[in-house]
């Protein structure tokens, strides 16, 4: 009992598989954009990549980190009160339209970051956030931008975006603000486990006030924001399958987009930067997701309590099979190509203290007994291109005793029970009777034949005394 629990504990934890790259730059596809890389969100699985690992210029797809880091401090419904923050962003740069000492709530704070790409909205985010961070609540916006920043980089690198760096909170270039198109995904995947803004980013567009507040000499502003995104808000590009991100566009960086879409249960992520035409930026996007929705699925790989063969076993007791199933625990599926299911491997390696080999052949494997229920045998591997996909451990289905003295009577014993008294017995019987008979009959005339020699003998002997 305690190894089949163990078995059950280890057999959980090794059903939980690593995230894998099982794709590279496919031939099917020529892409614009001078990186792009394309996850499906549930398992992690790159499905295709291109210079994914490139430093490249996020420009305001950087926003999406900005947002992340927001809802870490400031909750939907509160009342933010804008600053002059709200009036640094350069003329050139995209706008949600915050006036000063403006009152809206964190929820259209996040509307404003991400339909519109407001860099004034981003000010006051980094302003708001760094304030209450450090406690400092007259932190000068250059301050609190350094100080966003650092809070930025330590939510990109929790999430495994290792390869960015973020000086700013809305893009604007910086030789020294970059990503990867890798990173960019592992946050966006981010973006769509958080309900608020995974509920934003598909929006089309917002219209209505910042705020709803019974005070009237409080300042409101109303607003008409559209999504930047027209894989949403176009009809020359738009997608139906789209659940959002986040748009990006500077000279240096060249048009971005961070794009997810959701099709019969599958969730796709990718993220193209650098092309070199706004459209492109869409079509790449869109050629991405089709390759994805049309290649990949999830395949069943393993089903739990799958009988994977047989062992053979060592001096069974009698009445018993030579062989007993082996069987895997756990369940696993994994979101694949027809082309990569085929090539997966399986290697299952049993434990050596486990068995002999036998002498006759050199390679059958003969299993010591006993054998507990749930017992771990060994381990099945599945590979593809040489990348471990996944790993279970195999169980005994049956439980088997050692063959002794006492199991070798109590089988015969049982045997004769079972057996003795059945019509199918009745010929046994007649041949034992008969058997019996045919002694008795050998016995009988063996006695018989003995005595005659001996009155004989008795005769002769009477004869010589009497002469």
């Amino acid at each position: 009992m305690i190894k089949k629990i163990l078995a059950c504990f280890f057999a959980i934890i090794l059903i939980i598989p690593s995230s894998i790259i099982i794709a590279s730059e496919s031939e099917e596809l020529h892409l614009n954009s001078e990186s792009a890389i394309l996850i499906e969100v549930t398992t992690g699985n790159v499905l295709f990549e291109k210079n994914a690992d490139v430093r490249m210029y996020p420009a305001s797809v950087t926003k999406i980190v900005t947002a992340l880091v927001m809802l870490d401090y400031i909750d939907v419904d509160e009342v933010i009160i804008t600053g002059v923050e709200v009036q640094a962003a350069p003329l050139y740069a995209s706008r949600a339209g915050h006036q000063v000492l403006e009152h809206i709530t964190g929820l259209n704070l996040v509307r404003a970051l991400m339909l519109p790409s407001g860099n004034d909205t981003a000010h006051t985010v980094a302003l708001n956030v760094a304030r209450r961070h450090s406690g400092n609540h007259q932190m000068p916006l250059a301050e609190a931008e350094v100080l966003f920043a650092e809070l930025m980089n330590q939510k990109a690198r929790s999430l495994g975006a290792v390869n960015s760096n973020f000086v700013n909170p809305h893009g604007l270039h910086d030789d020294e603000h970059f990503s990867t198109a890798r990173d960019l995904a592992l946050i966006s995947m981010a973006v769509l486990e958080n309900e608020v803004l995974a509920s934003v980013v598909q929006e089309f567009r917002f219209e209505g006030f910042g705020a709803i507040l019974e005070d009237e000499t409080l300042r409101v502003q109303e607003y008409l924001w559209h999504n930047t995104n027209s894989l949403i808000s176009s009809t020359a590009h738009f997608y139906p399958y789209t659940i959002g991100i986040k748009t990006g566009f500077t000279t240096p960086a060249g048009f971005c987009l961070a794009a997810a879409a959701e099709k019969d249960g599958k969730r796709l992520v990718s993220v193209v930067l650098g092309a070199e035409e706004r459209a492109l930026r869409y079509d790449d996007t869109i050629a991405l997701f089709n390759y994805g929705f049309d290649n990949f699925n999830f395949l069943q790989i393993q089903h739990s309590g799958e009988i994977i063969g047989k062992i053979e076993l060592n001096n069974p007791p009698l009445g018993l099979e030579n062989t007993i199933t082996v069987s895997v625990w756990g369940e696993f599926s994994d979101f694949l190509s027809d082309a990569q299911f085929e090539r997966i491997e399986k290697n299952i390696i049993f434990n050596e203290d486990l068995y002999e080999i036998c002498e006759e052949d050199g390679e059958t494997k003969l299993f010591t007994l006993p054998i507990e229920e749930g017992q771990v045998m060994g381990q099945i591997f599945y590979h593809l291109d040489g990348t471990l996909l996944f790993s279970d451990y195999i169980l005994a289905d049956t439980a088997i005793f050692e063959r002794t003295f006492q199991t070798d009577f109590t089988f015969y014993r049982n045997f004769i029970r079972e057996n003795a008294f059945t019509l199918a017995a009745v010929p046994y019987w007649i041949g034992l009777i008969g058997i019996i008979i045919f002694i008795i009959n050998i016995i009988i005339k063996i006695r018989r034949r003995r005595k005659r020699k001996k009155r004989h003998s008795y005769r002769l002997n009477s004869r010589k005394r009497n002469w």
